[in-house]
């Protein structure tokens, strides 16, 4: 019997292709849906919460850009708490711990402007002229009392010497003891990148070391350090030296 001139036997093919079809289908596409993710592929990490910062003073440097303050402040989560500066700029104020992230927010036009940037995370008062690696600014103590902190207080004493001077604590010597050292006060040049410091500054580890150190301050804020000298600290009179409380 044909129907539209195709055979019974070539209906019977027609079908049997047709259902062998399908059930390929099906299976690819459960495939599909089973298939397990592959180990390869990474999942985002999860974005650190920004941290909760208590503002305790702004600080005015006389070299921040418009609309850039500087603040003195300390993370609530932290404990105990610690004050730390921070840039605040539009509506963002974020703690900053390198030079380079304040890079186009300053903008650096005298020698004081520039040995005061170079102090930037010092802390006179508490604890010395501390920069990056624990170091401190070797001084006269005389020179040191007439310095200014940060945020424009008179310089104090470290604690530690409540109740007695010790000369070398914190790389503050006494007035003998400086001038029977070969230290010399900072000295500031202006330079092709800006302006170029040479300054004393002491090291405590294993083995202490003073070190000569040169900083290049460039106008937009960028900042590089080298050592041009590093030797043991020399035996000076009545001098121990050391520093206290590391952070």
């Amino acid at each position: 019997m044909r129907k539209n001139g195709i055979t019974p036997g070539k209906w019977m093919c027609v079908l049997f292709t047709t259902l062998l079809l399908a059930l390929a289908a099906g299976c690819a596409a459960g495939t599909t849906a089973k298939s397990a993710p592959r180990s390869s592929e990474k999942r985002a990490p999860a974005l650190k919460p920004a941290p909760k910062l208590q503002h305790i003073a702004t600080l005015h440097l006389g070299f921040e850009k418009r609309g850039v303050e500087f603040e003195e402040v300390a993370e609530m989560d932290v404990i105990p708490a610690i004050a730390e500066l921070a840039v605040r700029s539009g509506r963002t104020t974020r703690i900053v711990r390198d030079f380079m992230e304040l890079v186009g927010l300053v903008h650096i036009t005298s020698p004081e402007k520039a040995l005061k940037y170079a102090r930037l995370w010092a802390r006179a008062g508490r604890g010395g002229y501390r920069f990056f690696g624990g170091a401190v600014e070797i001084v006269d103590v005389n020179r040191f009392l007439h310095m200014r902190d940060t945020d424009g207080k008179p310089s104090e004493l470290p604690p530690a010497w409540h109740g007695g001077f010790q000369s070398g604590l914190e790389g503050i010597l006494s007035e003998a003891a400086y001038h029977a050292s070969p230290f010399t006060p900072p000295r500031v040049e202006r330079s092709p990148e800006g302006f170029t410091i040479t300054r004393w500054v002491f090291q405590n580890g294993r083995p202490d070391r003073v070190m000569r150190i040169r900083e290049v301050v460039g106008t937009d804020g960028s900042y590089q350090r080298v050592v041009c000298k590093q030797m043991p600290p020399p035996k000076l009179p009545h001098t121990m030296w050391g520093v206290v409380g590391i952070e």
